[in-house]
């Protein structure tokens, strides 16, 4: 009976969508790390300023990512050692912009304060069959279904992506 199973026809075949699941449409997971990024600009005073993504590894300096410390040593005598296995990344580099108006108690004037953030994170990258290594180990991408994108509460409202901020 085995033999014969690959000449099953199952009428319900034709239905599936397999570009879903071959993630066919999906963008690349850069552009949900950016996406995430820009929903912090929620909060008036935080600007995204500008994105900038290499996928050039040679590029990377791995050491200002990756560091083990020992512990029961002092803290000049730790040691750094970059540990980079197989993972493979490329490098997403934000710029953020705090723009916040102080009131000066002295003169009673409203100043307006900025501070330019820049901020570098190492994303992996997707191999041909859309798989990730991270130190070694394969991870695929699995999707989620949300009951909502929000919680309320007593005059607050709490974005599950920004759980700090309310």
């Amino acid at each position: 009976m085995l033999k014969y199973l690959n000449r099953y026809h199952d009428e319900f075949e034709e239905k599936l969508n397999h570009r879903l699941m071959d993630k066919a449409d999906d963008k690349p997971l850069v552009e949900y790390i950016k996406d995430t990024w820009r929903s912090l600009e929620i909060a008036p005073p935080i600007h995204i300023l500008k994105f900038e993504y290499t996928e050039d590894e040679s590029t990377i300096d791995i050491n200002r990512y990756i560091f083990k410390r020992e512990k029961r040593k002092k803290k000049k005598d730790r040691y750094k050692y970059k540990m980079v296995k197989d993972s493979r990344c490329g490098s997403l580099t934000t710029w953020i912009e705090i723009v916040l108006p102080v009131k000066n108690p002295k003169t009673n004037e409203l100043e307006v304060h900025k501070k330019l953030i820049k901020k570098s994170m190492l994303i992996p990258l997707q191999d041909e069959t859309g798989a990730y290594y991270i130190k070694g180990k394969k991870y695929l991408l699995l999707y989620q279904l949300l009951e909502k994108s929000t919680y309320s509460g007593a005059s607050t409202l709490t974005l599950k992506s920004l759980m700090p901020i309310a």
